[in-house]
């Protein structure tokens, strides 16, 4: 019996040291796996709390007044009204003046210069002119050129119409000959 209370006991014993066996190899192979990896430092988590935004609301005291037509505009204000509208009028007609001055010697001054260039617009004009006239209306259309774009930048149309009429004066003859010249069968 004793043998077989051994046996027994030998085979708890067994049992018991397997299980503890079993029990520390796996704490080992854990702490293992730890060592190997490394020990990780804890980790810290703390809540963090939003302050929520809140909208206040104020009610405003205010007067309200309601109207159904505007105030009447006074005479005075109606007449000052007018005499202003009329002084922005006669402005802008006269820029507007000034302006068509000015485009009309712009115009007549490349389009002569066009004439004489060449002689090879509408007709020959060496044929009506001389040199000395062809040169002395280019030198005066370069002067008036030369004044439109830097003196005569803001005149007024009396300016602009003056240096028209005196341009015209050199070139309307030239023009007028090669008109007959061209109109004879």
């Amino acid at each position: 019996a004793e043998g077989a209370s051994t046996a027994e006991g030998a085979a708890d014993a067994k049992a018991e040291g397997g299980d503890e066996g079993k029990a520390e190899g796996k704490a080992e192979a854990k702490k293992g796996k730890k060592g190997k990896e490394g020990k990780k430092p804890p980790v810290k988590k703390e809540k963090v709390t939003k302050s929520a935004k809140r909208v206040h609301l104020v009610p405003l005291k205010t007067a309200v007044t309601f109207t159904t037509t505007p105030p009447p505009i006074s005479a005075a204000a109606v007449s000052d009204a007018i005499a202003r509208n009329t002084q922005m009028l006669a402005e802008e007609e006269r820029r507007r003046v000034d302006s068509e001055a000015k485009n009309r010697l712009e115009a007549y001054l490349l389009s002569t210069r066009d004439r004489i260039g060449d002689g090879d617009g509408d007709g020959d004009v060496t044929q009506v002119s001389t040199d000395e006239q062809r040169a002395e209306l280019g030198r005066e259309l370069d002067a008036a050129e030369e004044w439109l774009y830097d003196e005569g930048r803001s005149l007024d149309h009396t300016a602009y119409s003056a240096r028209l009429a005196a341009l015209r004066a050199l070139g309307e003859p030239i023009f007028a000959r090669l008109a007959e010249l061209e109109a004879r069968p």
